[in-house]
This record gives structure tokens, C-alpha cells and sequence, in this order.
């Protein structure tokens, strides 16, 4: 799903655990973000199970991989960290 986190859209990927690879996508918006989810754990940028947000450059291909934080004493509060 996008959504926009400090001031980023990003797809927000929520890993409760690393997934099986190769993650496929159903349309080719999906199969672009599943391409980079793939390429971001096979090179060990994503290491952990956690929320991350997954932002494309469609024109150049090039992708960002950000974690976003949501403390938990406040409700709906998030950050996000490049990695």
C-alpha cells in the first residue's frame, strides 16, 4: 500500500519474517516493487523482519529502501530511515 511518511511516498512492505524469495507481484506495478524487495534482501540492505517502505524512480529503475519506526507510546507516530 503508499502512503506518505515524512514527506516520502513509499509501498510499505510489513515483514513479520524475511520472506521466501523470489516475491512475485500480480500487475507490473507490483511485480516493479517486488523486483526491489527481492533485490534489497538479496544483497542484505533488509536483514530483519519489520515495516519497511519501498520508493521507485520509474523512470531510471533506481529504488530506496527506507525502515519506518512507529513508537508505540504514540498512536499513528512514524518515522523512516534510509538504508
Amino acid at each position: 500500500m503508499l502512503q506518505t511518511i515524512d514527506g516520502k511516498t513509499v509501498y510499505v512492505v510489513d515483514l513479520e519474517e524475511i520472506p521466501e524469495l523470489p516475491v512475485h507481484g500480480e500487475n507490473p506495478i507490483e511485480m516493479a516493487y517486488a523486483f526491489a524487495l527481492n533485490d534489497a534482501i538479496t544483497r542484505g540492505t533488509i536483514i530483519h523482519p519489520g515495516k519497511y517502505g519501498i520508493k521507485i524512480d520509474f523512470l531510471t529503475q533506481h529504488y530506496d529502501i527506507y525502515r519506518i519506526d512507529e513508537p508505540l507510546a504514540v498512536e499513528g507516530a512514524r518515522t523512516i530511515k534510509s538504508l
